[in-house]
């Protein structure tokens, strides 16, 4: 079976081939696709983009206030979702919006101060569209209570490395998906945070329109409040390099490396460190100094450029506005 779509925009032909029929727009006009297959030809109902999206400026990515806590009577608990070692989360409904609440069991120290937790601190401070948005809180009984954005998708972990996927991704998505994540990324290092545990877990991706959102921002960090010594691990090791396991403040570069294995992950559908078959080994090689190997990438010239520089001494990877230009770029291609 032979299939060539072409898409046009005002009746002018913008882009046309036989891989697949993914279009990124950010111009107004009138939209359709003309599919043929074999002999027989297809077009689609006209779609109109009144407006263009405009950017993300500053001010759009502040809170008008401050979240906090919420009336949990307000809140219309439904199925849950997921379960896991953090607790369980729900699918509910909070004036009129599909929502996740997530149910963590606080510990005894935590009772009576759970406001001040770190997460809560942090997250409640943020707003950007690649950032998963807090809406609210509540304690219930020992339990804390977060409400968030129900997400109709999945997370990249799923996506990769599931036998049977929620949903498949079209090749012509994934630099969409990784600018997203490194536009959330860069917002969060102009801020002074480090999110310590990016990994394709905590990367959600819509099913029908690919917007993406980082989440679970449990040991994020300011980077000026951070300790600098006798400092517990926190996050992932897989997606960690050296530098986030002696201790040392934390910084940007950090998260840069964690980027990278996710770039690497995404379009090899193999583990960063495949050859590893425990913990002392990865243990070994990271403080060897060595990076996983990229060979599996010279498919993807650009992309391998992009790896390869977050998978260098940290003084020397990419910065994550250097990653977002440069995934800028490979979206742009893809529009048209």
């Amino acid at each position: 079976m032979e299939v060539e779509y072409a898409w046009y925009r005002d009746g002018v032909p913008l882009k046309q081939g036989r891989k697949s029929c993914l279009l990124f727009v950010n111009e107004p006009g009138r939209y359709h696709c003309v599919v043929k297959v074999n002999d027989n030809i297809k077009q689609s109902e006209g779609l109109i983009i009144e407006a263009e999206m405009p950017p993300v400026s500053a001010d759009m990515t502040k809170h008008d206030e401050i979240v906090g806590e919420i009336d949990e009577n307000h809140i219309e608990m439904k199925d849950v979702i997921g379960q896991g070692t953090f607790g369980t989360v729900h699918k509910g409904e909070w004036r009129g919006t599909e929502i996740a609440i997530k149910c963590i069991t606080l510990p005894p120290e935590w009772q009576n101060d759970w406001q001040n937790i770190k997460e809560l601190q942090i997250w409640r401070k943020l707003r950007h569209p690649n950032l998963l948005l807090l809406m609210g809180y509540f304690k219930k009984q020992d339990s804390l209570w977060i409400v968030t954005p129900f997400i109709s998708g999945s997370n990249l972990e799923k996506l990769i490395f599931s036998t049977e996927p929620p949903f498949q991704l079209l090749d012509d998505a994934k630099p969409y998906i990784l600018y997203q994540v490194a536009s959330g990324c860069h917002y969060l290092h102009e801020e002074q945070i480090i999110h310590q545990d990016l990994k394709p877990a905590n990367v959600l991706v819509e099913k029908r329109t690919y917007r993406t959102v980082i989440c679970d921002f449990g040991v994020s960090v300011f980077t000026m409040t951070a300790v600098t010594k006798n400092t517990a691990h926190a996050g992932t090791m897989m997606y960690q390099h050296k530098e986030s396991l002696t201790g040392k403040r934390p910084q940007p570069y950090m998260d840069v490396y964690a980027i990278g294995c996710i770039i690497f992950e995404l379009y090899t559908s193999k583990r960063v460190w495949s050859d590893i078959v425990n913990p002392g080994q990865l243990f070994a090689k990271i403080f060897s100094n060595e990076y996983p190997n990229t060979d599996g990438l010279k498919q993807h010239q650009k992309i391998k450029e992009i790896v390869d520089g977050c998978f260098k001494d940290p003084m020397e990877r990419l910065s994550m506005q250097e990653i977002l230009q440069k995934l800028n770029i490979l979206v742009d291609r893809q529009k048209y």
